[in-house]
């Protein structure tokens, strides 16, 4: 598993926030490594499916997700 992915992963499982998905535990397998996690279950309709039907075809990791990762990560460590 790529660091990158390892880090937000570990943030991730830390964050507890009503907005959040929650992510319970996460683990490598097979080979080449797959990341599996083990995340909250959240009914309705799934992003993608929202975004396709809204014609968003952005990449939301870029824009919405990892900017709030690095904001939790970083803003504790440097006050």
């Amino acid at each position: 598993m790529d660091t990158t992915a390892q880090d937000e992963s570990k943030l991730l499982i830390n964050l507890n926030h009503k907005n959040v998905v929650r992510l319970f535990e996460y683990f490598t397998s097979g080979v080449p490594k797959r990341l599996y996690m083990i995340m909250e279950y959240i009914r309705g309709r799934e992003l993608f499916d929202i975004m396709c039907d809204e014609q968003v075809f952005v990449n939301i990791t870029e824009i919405a997700i990892r900017p709030v990762f690095i904001n939790i990560y970083f803003f504790p460590k440097n006050g």
